[in-house]
């Protein structure tokens, strides 16, 4: 996974970085999906905590210092303030 980040943050060709951010975003699907079950994201609105959490990685991928976490921990707590923010309040 590293690798894959590596090679993102050192390329500036335009189709490079976006194969390698799909790769990358596949890769921790499964940590996505895990995040929104957890934090209880209707089904109705995984969709659109996937694109904001896209869209954040995107922004802050090149933040992303390996030397202090690793990228799944890096991913988990972008991903975990997202989905968190998707729940809905609870109304009595």
């Amino acid at each position: 996974m590293n690798k894959l980040v590596r090679e993102y943050t050192n390329t500036n060709n335009r189709d490079t970085k976006s194969r390698l951010f799909t790769a990358i975003c596949a890769k921790v699907e499964g940590i996505f999906q895990s995040l929104c079950m957890k934090n209880g994201v209707a089904y109705h609105g995984i969709d659109d905590a996937r694109q904001e959490v896209m869209l954040k990685l995107l922004l802050v991928l090149p933040s992303y210092d390996e030397e202090r976490a690793s990228f799944t921990t890096f991913y988990y707590r972008v991903a975990d303030c997202i989905c968190q923010l998707k729940i809905p309040p609870i109304t009595n």
